[in-house]
């Protein structure tokens, strides 16, 4: 895993360290992650979403272009590596990852899904919010992920997934930047609206809590470097969020580990790859 890194780093050369999504689930403490032992389990089918963007479109944001500097890293980086395993994987970056295009990647990253399958979805960029236009938040907050041509907000996400059959695993992978600094921040949670009526089994592994930020190192950042350098090769999803965590600076940023829906043993402790 880190050759594949390095050779990427010398060959090319981050909605949210969290941003509020799909917020019914709740951020879980060290003491309730698993602590369990990876197990095997049965081959299933996996797809993977990558989408990484160093800028968004000034037309379609008021002038604003969101520049970052590795964002685009760590989604070539994430999809390689889930290349290697023989995924199908979907890569979007910058000017491809539009509005259109990643609802489309997610619709085609379910689409035939049965109960074991998995979709991982790796996302690296800006989010924010945005008035309710729906009255259906308690906030009055829709949240939204910035794409290219404009804002993938938390109920388009919820329509794309809706028809997720009970027992399809989505490891949600959220390494994201705030406001064009070298820092990312904010949890990603994902919304009442997003995961209403989803039948599916959810896991967020995002960069940093709330009150924490999220450090971007100009060759990824610190989260994503982190779960590439301990890499998913025989880990679990709780397993694999722990060894990233221990390499994350407490006092710099503190990754955030969220289940959505009725998530099962066989997904907490089985085994992603190996």
């Amino acid at each position: 895993m880190k050759l594949l890194r390095h050779i990427l780093t010398v060959s090319l050369a981050g909605m949210l360290g969290g941003c509020s999504l799909f917020g019914s689930g709740e951020a879980q403490p060290d003491t309730a992650v698993s602590t369990n032992a990876p197990v095997q389990t049965a081959p299933r089918t996996m797809r993977a979403v990558c989408v990484g963007l160093n800028s968004v479109d000034p037309a379609a944001w008021g002038g604003w272009d969101g520049k970052l500097t590795d964002c685009e890293f760590d989604a070539t980086f994430a999809a390689a590596m889930w290349r290697t395993y023989g995924i199908a994987t979907t890569q979007l970056l910058t000017r491809a990852a539009t509005i259109a295009n990643c609802v489309g990647a997610l619709r085609w990253g379910v689409e035939g899904l049965g109960a074991g399958d998995m979709l991982i979805v790796w996302n690296s960029g800006h989010g924010g919010r945005v008035q309710d236009a729906d009255f259906d938040e308690a906030d009055r907050q829709d949240e939204y992920l910035c794409l290219y041509d404009g804002a993938l907000t938390d109920d388009v996400i919820h329509k794309a997934l809706q028809h997720v059959k009970p027992g399809v695993r989505i490891l949600w992978i959220c390494d994201t930047c705030h406001s064009g600094t070298m820092f990312r921040r904010r949890p990603v949670r994902f919304r009442p609206r997003a995961v209403r009526g989803f039948a599916g089994e959810l896991i967020l592994l995002a960069g940093c809590a709330e009150d924490k930020y999220s450090l971007s190192t100009g060759q990824g950042g610190m989260w994503s470097t982190a779960l590439h350098d301990t890499g998913p090769d025989g880990q679990s999803p709780a397993s694999w969020f722990r060894a990233a965590k221990e390499r994350v600076p407490e006092s710099q940023q503190v990754p955030v580990y969220v289940e959505y829906g009725a998530v099962s043993e066989g997904f907490r402790d089985g085994v992603i790859v190996e």
